[in-house]
Parts: structure tokens; C-alpha cells; sequence
């Protein structure tokens, strides 16, 4: 997919945090509108200053586990983020990754 159709989404822009299942869960319903077009995410996390594992488990946890990570790889990227944003975020795909392996 060509870097001109990655589309961008704004996470402050469609949610008002990034803690709740609510909000992660928005977060997925955006993803998903767009995966499941075959287009490719940037998440921003401009203004973002914390991520829980709620969040995390409502929307990159379902976004996964309905297209797995194979099918993802390359399509979804985080801008703006902090070091430790990007670290749980990473953490967290590992974890993810590593659950689908060894069911």
C-alpha cells in the first residue's frame, strides 16, 4: 500500500482519553472502518499522556485478535508518541503476538 493512502487518525480527535474499555473501543471502531478496507492506520497520540490496558485490550487487543498479526504488519503506525507509550504499546503486541502462538 502506497504512503499516500495511509490514513491518519488523530486519537484525541475521536476519543477524550486513552484509559477506558469506551474509549479504546472507539479506537477500534475507526481502525476497523479502515482495515477492513484494505487501508493502512497511523495513529497519533498528540496530547496523549497516558495509556492503559484497558485501552489497549479494547482496541489494539481486538483490532489483532479480528485480523491477526500477520495481516497487520506494516498497516498500523503510532506517531507522537512517547518512548514509554511506545514501549507498552510494543510490549503489549509482543504479549499479543506471542498468546495467538501459543494457543
Amino acid at each position: 500500500m502506497a504512503a499516500d493512502n495511509r490514513i491518519r487518525i488523530k486519537l484525541l480527535s475521536i476519543v477524550n482519553g486513552t484509559y477506558t474499555n469506551s474509549e479504546g473501543e472507539s479506537l477500534f471502531k475507526e481502525l476497523d472502518k479502515y482495515l477492513s478496507g484494505g487501508q493502512s492506520v497511523t495513529i497519533d497520540f498528540t496530547d496523549c499522556h497516558a495509556v492503559s490496558s484497558s485501552f489497549l485490550n479494547s482496541s489494539i487487543g481486538e483490532i489483532f485478535m479480528k485480523y491477526g498479526y500477520d495481516s497487520l504488519k506494516g498497516r498500523i503506525g503510532i506517531v507522537n508518541s512517547t518512548k514509554s507509550q511506545k514501549k507498552q504499546i510494543s510490549d503489549y503486541i509482543t504479549y499479543l503476538k506471542e498468546e495467538t502462538v501459543g494457543s
